[in-house]
């Protein structure tokens, strides 16, 4: 088992070097935390009728003299599980009771999606409620691109919310600065403290410690718990008590809806994946539990969601898409639909349920409505609040769901979401070496695709020559939103991850390639 690292942030705002503790010293917690098993209510998401939303109750800003007021806000998001994975999405094999239950006390969304299709840009969009590209995360963070991080002139959710009070603390992964900037880079990102675990359970204990051992509980918090479930090495987040709750299940598991490319996975190891899930699940019941026994679990707002979709190259790659196209990588639904609840004690109804398009981008405009936080003015938001939504009035937005990949290995570089359209678009290839940023000014669209998820969410039919005018309108509609993003971005010479001329994925996105990929048992 790896140490674990916690930076704190000096009293003069100045970071404390990372600490490390021995292996030898962490908690290890691998007993499985199960009830009953939490019925699943997918089947009947069409029938129900929505919820009534009790009142979101008016937010008064602190007060000096007093306890402030103001709710927690808690963020878990998880690594690499797909819209399919969760028992309460449908899934007739994992177990999920706590997030069942949390689904079942909250409110579920059908049509959340993450930031991005990778890890890091996705956490980016995220953290900042803006477009990866804006915020000079072009891409996942890796050795081959070892000049992209996020730029620390973005405001992330922790600075605007430590700057009225409240405290902050990160737990888990990062995944936004590279490691020769060390350990503590999220305290340059507004928080207070930052601890890393690689196991969920770890982080758990963690976030329980830093509840009970916070001096300024006065204060409200917010914390982000990034888990590295269900990530490779999945099998090191896979403790055998997990894996053993699925034995017996190899006729069930033919039931869940697998992509045919998926050339590393081995069915045997399936029930690793599956354990990796049910940990994960456990340590979200860890994570409540922690709150309902510091008594904070009553003021806090729980947003919980997915990086991107589930992987597919790998020999544990048994994460689950559900009825979506792709998965991790690319831009179709698979790879960025995702799961997403939301629970806020005395202020949602139980059991709600909304086919309303949510995005990552829209947690940072949320949270700092709800915190009486005004949102920065020196740059665009992406995101939208939503507030109206969570309120049960009207909920419209001005901008449509934007998602950018410029190297993405196998399908569209740049999707938009306007209602129940979904446009897809691949660059069009250019005959000189750039840097990244030089060609995403100048790249122009080579072609696209028109879907309507809401009827098709496989995007399986295309129907740009059934809606000529649909497709015209969200043609214009990209090629605005793309340029306003890259006129923003942030002009960082990337010398070590460049265009290369010539660089041509359009032939993957012809309709042969959409007729193969149908998915399968």
């Amino acid at each position: 088992m790896s140490a674990r690292f916690i930076s704190e942030r000096a009293p003069g705002g100045e970071a404390r070097a990372a600490v490390s503790v021995p292996s030898s010293a962490l908690r290890f917690e691998l007993r499985p935390r199960f009830g009953a098993r939490s019925k699943s209510f997918f089947s009947t998401l069409n029938t129900m009728l929505p919820a009534l939303l009790l009142a979101v109750l008016p937010i008064q800003g602190r007060d000096a003299d007093a306890e402030d007021p103001r709710p927690n806000f808690v963020v878990v998001y998880v690594d690499d599980v797909g819209y399919g994975d969760l028992a309460c999405y449908g899934n007739p094999v994992t177990r999920t009771p706590n997030l069942d239950r949390f689904a079942e006390e909250g409110m579920l969304f059908t049509s959340c999606y993450a930031g991005a299709s990778r890890c890091s840009p996705s956490r980016a969009v995220l953290l900042t409620g803006r477009a990866s590209y804006r915020t000079g995360v072009y891409d996942i963070l890796s050795n081959v691109a070892s000049d992209i991080e996020m730029v620390e002139e973005e405001n992330t959710i922790a600075e605007l919310l430590r700057g009225t009070g409240y405290s902050t603390a990160h737990f888990g992964k990062w995944h936004l600065t590279q490691k020769r900037n060390g350990d503590s880079a999220a305290l340059k990102h507004g928080f207070d403290v930052t601890v890393f675990e690689n196991l969920g359970l770890d982080l758990a204990d963690r976030f329980e410690e830093w509840l009970e051992g916070r001096e300024d509980k006065d204060r409200p918090f917010f914390a982000y718990l990034a888990l590295n479930e269900c990530h490779e090495p999945v099998e090191k987040r896979s403790p055998p008590e997990y894996q053993k709750l699925y034995e017996g299940t190899e006729e069930k598991a033919k039931e869940i809806r697998y992509p045919k490319r998926r050339p590393r996975a081995k069915w045997q190891n399936r029930n690793i994946y599956y354990g990796c899930v049910s940990e994960m699940d456990a340590s979200f019941g860890r994570f409540l539990a922690a709150l309902e026994a510091a008594g904070e679990r009553e003021n806090t707002f729980i947003y919980f969601s997915s990086d991107n979709g589930p992987a597919r190259l790998s020999m544990n790659a048994w994460g689950s898409s559900g009825k979506h196209r792709g998965g991790k990588n690319n831009l179709y639904e698979g790879g960025i639909r995702v799961p997403g609840l939301i629970q806020w004690p005395g202020h949602l109804a139980p059991g709600a349920v909304s086919d309303e398009a949510i995005h990552a981008f829209d947690v940072l405009p949320t949270i700092c409505e709800i915190a009486g936080v005004e949102l920065p003015e020196d740059r665009p938001i992406d995101g939208t609040s939503l507030v109206p939504l969570l309120n049960g009035r009207a909920f419209e937005r001005e901008q449509p769901l934007f998602w950018a990949r410029w190297s993405t290995p196998d399908g569209p570089h740049c999707a938009i979401r306007e209602g129940d359209w979904k446009l897809l678009g691949v660059y069009r290839p250019l005959d000189k070496d750039l840097t990244v940023v030089e060609y995403l000014r100048t790249v122009d669209f080579e072609s696209f695709k028109l879907f309507n998820v809401a009827d098709d969410p496989g995007e399986r039919k295309e129907l740009s020559e059934e809606h000529a005018e649909v497709f015209a309108s969200m043609q214009a509609t990209m090629r605005e939103k793309h340029s306003a993003v890259m006129r923003d971005a942030p002009d960082k010479d990337l010398k070590n991850y460049r265009y290369k001329a010539g660089n041509d994925n359009a032939s993957r996105f012809k309709k042969r390639d959409l007729d193969r990929e149908t998915g399968g048992s």
